[in-house]
């Protein structure tokens, strides 16, 4: 009687063990940004969480989990997948002790709802069992810019946001374009919660409606968050302005407007495309109104900021740690 009792006890605590080390099992979503972009696919991985907050592939293997993601978003099981999985998908750990899969907030879908926030982002999250990993998607902003300076290769390193050709040359003469000659006008996706370059925003871009009869510009992609618009001017702007608006093709709502293009086909000494200026070192600078609300953040080579992209007002410029007062007309 004894040994069965023995036996029994044993079994029993060898139970509660096996149930208690499983109970201690966390399985959690991981993922490598707190800021995700819409549009850009991203790797979600799916292990048990160790004492440190870290995947911990030994205590995962073989272990089931269900994960969903909301707003709309799609799972994948690869990175170049067509067809989504269903939500709320069910599925066992591989041996290795970590799963990878990839979401997506569709561009096309998603957008629509950021519009209707305040800063074009909203807080997500992606549920594994009882554990929700979450994190925050923003819609990109796209923007023409002045690049004023670039690394060896050619790639920007530093840049202005403007939304116009400027009035005039540097000696003062009327600021005129070349007609039928192509000007290459950079363009940045931004993340407007902190007004850095979107890297990952390697979207493509067409022609907008509100674009001037008689300009013409190709197609282009983003790379690494920068695009370069190729355009021409069939004809003559030189009483009136000419202006140029390219969409996202996903996305039609995203949207950039450069204006204030004149054309004279005089190709004697006409600008063909505004040019970036060497510039000292380069220094962050910060708009602010005058409550001290951050407007805008950048990297500048001038000790002058372009303020035409602000409505009329003061506003206060920190560039290094030096600060002034700028009064927009």
């Amino acid at each position: 009687m004894r040994s069965f009792l023995a036996k029994a006890m044993f079994a029993l605590a060898t139970t509660l063990l096996m149930t208690q080390n499983a109970m201690a099992v966390i399985i959690r979503a991981f993922i490598d940004a707190d800021t995700i972009p819409v549009g850009v696919r991203f790797p979600v991985y799916v292990s048990a969480e160790g004492d440190d907050g870290l995947p911990d592939p030994a205590a995962s293997a073989e272990t089931g989990y269900t994960i969903s993601i909301e707003y709309g978003a799609a799972l994948y099981a690869t990175r170049d997948s067509q067809e989504p999985l269903k939500q709320s998908y069910y599925k066992k750990i591989n041996p290795s002790g970590i799963d990878t899969l990839w979401a997506e907030f569709p561009l096309e879908t998603t957008v629509s709802l950021l519009e209707t926030t305040v800063n074009l982002s909203l807080n997500a999250k992606i549920d594994v069992g009882i554990t929700d990993r979450r994190f925050t998607v923003f819609q990109p902003l796209i923007s023409f810019a002045e690049v004023t300076s670039k690394d060896d290769n050619g790639n920007p390193l530093t840049w202005e946001l403007t939304n116009h050709a400027p009035d005039e040359t540097e000696d003062g003469s009327a600021y005129f374009l070349q007609t039928n000659t192509e000007v290459e006008l950079a363009l940045v996706a931004v993340n407007p919660l902190t007004m850095d370059i979107c890297k990952e925003c390697n979207f493509d871009v067409t022609l907008g409606a509100n674009t001037s009869a008689g300009i013409t510009a190709e197609d282009a992609s983003f790379s690494n968050g920068f695009a370069v618009i190729r355009l021409k001017s069939e004809k003559d702007f030189v009483t009136e302005a000419a202006s140029i608006s390219v969409v996202l093709t996903r996305a039609s709502q995203i949207s950039a407007t450069y204006g204030n293009m004149r054309f004279k086909d005089e190709p004697s000494s006409l600008p063909q495309a505004p040019s970036y200026k060497a510039m000292p070192t380069p220094a962050p600078y910060t708009v602010m109104d005058l409550q001290g609300k951050i407007l805008h953040k950048g990297i500048t080579h001038s000790a002058e900021i372009n303020m035409s992209m602000f409505a009329p007002g003061s506003y206060i410029v920190k560039i290094g740690s030096n600060y002034r007062k700028v009064n927009v007309r």
